[in-house]
């Protein structure tokens, strides 16, 4: 059986390549023409027998049980990445490089929806260019980094755009201190049977046959220099492998690092169409609940909602939220909660990963009170973009204000700042020193919890002095 018949990687032509290059390097460097002899004899013993069309058949077989499904939050079931994946976008400069003058600042606070803006692209358009070739894609929590790099592994096997053999490296699985990458990533190709896996490997990568897909570099641990070593490691491949095309991901406030080979792009945030497409391959077994789901979702009412769904990872939530009541919760305030929740805790303990932690001392109650602080502070003054230093400043001063328990030695508030956005995304860098919640819905939400919680201080009196803004309605709805 031929590699085109099974999916068009091409591994048997791959594997008679190999050996004809093999061969050559052979006749070139041997001796004599004993040692030639004896090393092309010993060369054909070792491959002879190998089935190459069953080797490939295996390693397809293997990559789609690895890489061919997705686990949503709240199912019991993973989805089939064909049935679920909608195309995503790459913006061509990310967001957190942008630099805005004050008037331009003052602008975005009244047109917030500018900052979505930006040239876009198709992300498999920019992967099967020139400048694919070196791609780090940043992304906030939930933007869909691994689901897009599966979904590459899935174009591969297709061999309808990007005909190269995938190699998926999970990073936090990878510790360079104790291994080498070359041999973490010929361990992969154990379900191939190969009588010597790793000449064969040095030579697809040496051609630039394969595409290399490193996958959560924030997810690496800094304890012990591991992140630095895996850095270090991942500079030396790239340099020596430069045929080879090489794909990195992380999260947006984790990349406080260059790789100066690299062309960076940052995955964008769903535009309205995108959610239509992801409702209805949702809801691809019935048709008329995904017409019905996005009719609701169009509502003025469910305008937050919708905001919540320029995130995958909140979006899926949302389908399947609906997909058990048919109808959007009318306390939307739940649906918040749970996305919150996501962000906050689920998303990384569902896929076992554990993070430096940044606000060690600070527990789960005391971050949401923090956030519906800082969401209050700015949201009362009609902010919904702050200075970095000015947000560090206040949780500085909230961290301070906590009982000795809770309180950590001189906190610094930039890098908890930091580490809330790569950790969370709950508030994320949307310009160069530009700060916001990572959705607006998520402020309001904040700002009402807010509202709530301290209304013996007299904030429900404040809040009757906003009744007939409309942009406190939100907030008047959640309180």
């Amino acid at each position: 059986m031929s590699m085109e018949q099974i999916g068009g990687w091409a591994l048997a032509t791959y594997g008679q390549d190999f050996l004809k290059f093999t061969t050559e390097i052979i006749a070139r460097k041997a001796k004599d023409e004993k040692e030639k002899n004896e090393k092309l004899q010993a060369l054909e013993r070792r491959w002879q027998d190998f089935n190459w069309g069953a080797s490939a058949e295996r390693y397809k077989e293997h990559m789609q049980e690895l890489y061919g499904w997705i686990r949503i939050i709240g199912s019991t079931e993973p989805t089939p990445i064909g049935e679920i994946f909608t195309d995503v976008n790459m913006l061509n400069k990310p967001q957190a490089s942008r630099y805005y003058d004050p008037t331009q600042l003052q602008q975005l606070q009244n047109e917030p929806e500018r900052l979505r803006d930006g040239e876009r692209k198709r992300g498999l358009d920019i992967v099967v260019e020139d400048r694919g070739h070196r791609l780090y894609i940043l992304g906030k929590p939930g933007a869909g980094k691994t689901t897009f790099l599966k979904y590459l592994v899935q174009q591969t096997i297709a061999a309808d755009e990007l005909n190269k053999l995938p190699i998926f490296v999970t990073l936090r699985e990878w510790d360079a201190r104790e291994t080498d990458i070359l041999d973490f990533i010929t361990k992969q190709f154990d379900i191939c049977n190969f009588p010597d896996a790793q000449p064969f490997i040095e030579y697809l990568l040496a051609q630039g046959r394969a595409i290399v897909l490193f996958d959560g570099l924030d997810e690496v641990p800094q304890e012990g220099e591991q992140r630095a070593k895996t850095i270090q490691a991942l500079h030396d491949f790239s340099k020596k492998y430069r045929k080879t095309q090489i794909i990195i991901t992380c999260r947006v406030a984790a990349s406080d690092y260059s790789f100066s080979e690299f062309t960076y792009v940052e995955m964008a945030d769903f535009i309205p169409q995108q959610v239509k497409a992801y409702a209805r391959n949702w809801f691809h077994e019935n048709p008329d609940t995904a017409e019905k789901f996005l009719q609701e979702l169009d509502q003025a009412e469910n305008k937050g909602v919708l905001d919540l769904g320029r995130s995958p990872l909140l979006l899926s939530m949302i389908c399947l939220a609906y997909q058990e009541t048919l109808t959007i919760p009318r306390r939307r305030v739940e649906l918040y909660e749970d996305a919150l929740d996501a962000l906050l805790k689920k998303w990384d303990s569902s896929r076992k990963i554990r993070r430096d932690k940044g606000y060690k001392n600070l527990s789960l109650g005391r971050k949401k009170q923090m956030f519906a602080r800082i969401a209050a502070e700015y949201f009362d003054n009609g902010e919904i973009f702050f200075k970095k230093k000015e947000v560090a400043q206040k949780i500085e001063d909230y961290m301070r204000s906590l009982p000795p328990d809770d309180q950590q030695d001189e906190p610094d508030g930039e890098a908890i700042l930091e580490t809330i956005s790569a950790q969370h995304g709950i508030l994320v860098e949307r310009a160069k020193g530009l700060y916001a919640f990572s959705h607006l819905t998520f402020q309001e939400y904040y700002t009402a919890k807010y509202t709530a919680d301290n209304a013996l201080h007299g904030t429900l009196a404040k809040l009757s002095d906003h009744f007939d803004a409309p942009r406190w309605r939100e907030v008047f709805l959640l309180t």
